[in-house]
């Protein structure tokens, strides 16, 4: 799902069919000067029957998604998926004692819709140099991958009394569908280590070699120098892929005892809701904030929600995930929602149910946020503006001579320079236009710089953003540039009704933005 607007889409799957959300991205483009940014939403759909499908129409903001009509087929009878192995060059590498790889699940009985715990290993023995190639190539199909570490960590271990280095990614894993399956992972690496030439008896050669006589001779050196031949140590290198799998088995969350908001999240939570103001204004933004922590998917959440209501507007919630270790399997989430009242009056908002399975317990969680009521007062009056008094008709004034003498004496000069400019017209007719059209997009872009700071001074961030997104447009800036994209993002969120920044933040945002900004202000 694509969307301009910035607002997360609202998915309300039919009974079943599941929908799991497996990441999101933001690009911003300048066409012509106008800058666009775009955000999209990927999810996989999982179906637990045959039959036609019919998905949406989904909110998302202010719009809404086409309905989309899937016809679903039985899936093929099949065995357990295997992993992936490559043998080692023949010859090369024999044995797995010098290097070998090793994979380890969490959970081998998840649920559809649970985070697993995903950790690879690489051992090299001590006395085995090399290079891995990159990170595990993992082979799960049926498996959302998220938080698989770029660089390894790296621990000297010993393993049954022999040094190794032990090498370690880590992720976490999240089922779309049931059945039997196994996670295999490939590391490609290039391995280094030293052998010696075969043993044997020593001869009269050596014994010859040996002899302080031929000690610092050219033949005593090129003799022990060859490889192997005299039992001088080699170096052996070999490209490996070293494999591991496992093996587990998924199934569904129980349909029995199911609640009507469970929408497919799988952990262990507790859900807060923060404190809300106690009275607010009419026309004006109530933030509603509820956090939700403790181990699970926390990127894959969907974003619940208030919708509006006869006495309210609801903005689509903004969701922060803080997670708390390598894999993203636990943290917080924490949602944010405007709710602007349309009246005055006592608004009391209806209570937002939350629902989850856990695993661990094997039963299904509820959690029941009801904000405190707030009083809405009507919006502050505006004062009046007394009118102005239109001026007294003057009697008309004549300029004195040596005035009107002096314009009668430009008059001529005039003349003259329309002339010489028709004159050449031919040839300067392009650079007059290209000067006029330079010097006024100069005069344009000096405009919008002021007004913007004096908006930011007086702390109008309406005001400020809208300037600054047309000082961007108007000046064809390089969306890359980090002033001008924080800037845009930041202006992107505040006015489709998301949160304003601070008069602090706005003041960095506006000072970023004029420092990106070529040509820069001048003091």
């Amino acid at each position: 799902v694509t969307t301009d607007t910035g607002a997360a889409p609202r998915l309300d799957p039919p009974p079943g069919v599941r929908i799991v959300g497996t990441g999101q991205s933001h690009r911003v483009q300048i066409f012509g000067g106008v800058a666009q940014q775009h955000t999209t939403w990927t999810y996989r759909i999982v179906a637990d029957h045959e039959g036609t499908v019919r998905l949406g129409p989904f909110r998302v903001g202010p719009d809404s998604t086409p309905e989309l009509v899937l016809e679903v087929q039985g899936a093929p009878v099949t065995g357990p998926t295997t992993g992936r192995a490559a043998p080692a060059q023949p010859g090369a590498f024999a044995g797995t004692d010098r290097a070998y790889a090793r994979l380890w699940l969490g959970d081998t009985t998840p649920v559809v819709g649970q985070a697993i715990p995903l950790t690879v290993s690489a051992f090299l023995r001590g006395d085995t140099g090399g290079t891995i190639e990159g990170a595990p190539q993992l082979d799960a199909p049926d498996f959302v991958v998220e938080g698989l570490d770029e660089q390894p960590t790296r621990k000297e271990v010993d393993v049954d009394g022999v040094p190794y280095t032990r090498f370690t990614w880590t992720a976490s894993l999240t089922p779309v569908r049931q059945g039997d399956f196994r996670i295999a992972a490939t590391l490609p690496a290039t391995l280094q280590w030293v052998e010696r030439g075969p043993s044997r008896r020593r001869s009269l050669l050596d014994e010859m070699l040996d002899d302080p006589f031929f000690s610092g001779s050219f033949a005593s050196s090129m003799l022990r120098g060859v490889p192997g031949g005299l039992g001088e140590p080699q170096l052996q290198s070999a490209h490996v892929e070293l494999d591991a799998s496992a093996k587990l088995a998924v199934t569904s969350p129980p349909v029995a005892g199911r609640p009507t908001s469970f929408r497919g999240t799988v952990g262990t939570f507790a859900a807060r809701l923060e404190p809300t103001p106690r009275d607010a204004r009419v026309g004006e933004p109530i933030e509603l904030t509820f956090v939700l922590e403790g181990e699970g998917n926390l990127d894959a959440m969907d974003e619940p929600g208030w919708d509006g209501g006869a006495r309210w507007d609801a903005y689509p919630p903004e969701k922060r995930v803080e997670a708390t270790n390598r894999s993203r399997t636990k943290g917080s989430a924490t949602y944010r929602q405007l709710v602007v009242p349309r009246d005055a009056g006592p608004l009391d908002l209806p209570a937002l149910e939350v629902s989850w399975f856990d695993p661990t317990a094997g039963a299904y969680r509820t959690s029941l946020l009801k904000p405190d009521p707030i009083e809405v007062v009507g919006a502050p009056a505006v004062a009046a503006v007394a009118p102005v008094q239109p001026a007294a008709p003057s009697e008309p004034r004549r300029l004195p001579w040596s005035a009107r003498r002096g314009v009668l004496g430009v008059v001529p000069a005039v003349w003259v320079l329309v002339l010489l400019a028709w004159a050449v017209r031919d040839r300067s007719a392009g650079w007059i236009v290209a000067a006029s059209g330079a010097v006024g997009r100069r005069l344009r872009l000096s405009t919008l710089r002021r007004r913007l700071v004096r908006a930011a001074s007086r702390q109008d961030v309406e005001g400020a953003l809208r300037t600054g997104v047309t000082l961007v447009e108007a000046a064809g800036a390089d969306p890359a540039r980090p002033g001008v994209r924080a800037f845009v993002q930041e202006a992107d969120r505040a006015l489709y009704g998301r949160l304003s920044p601070e008069p602090d933040a706005l003041a960095d945002l506006v000072r970023g933005l004029l420092d990106d900004l070529e040509p820069r202000r001048t003091p």
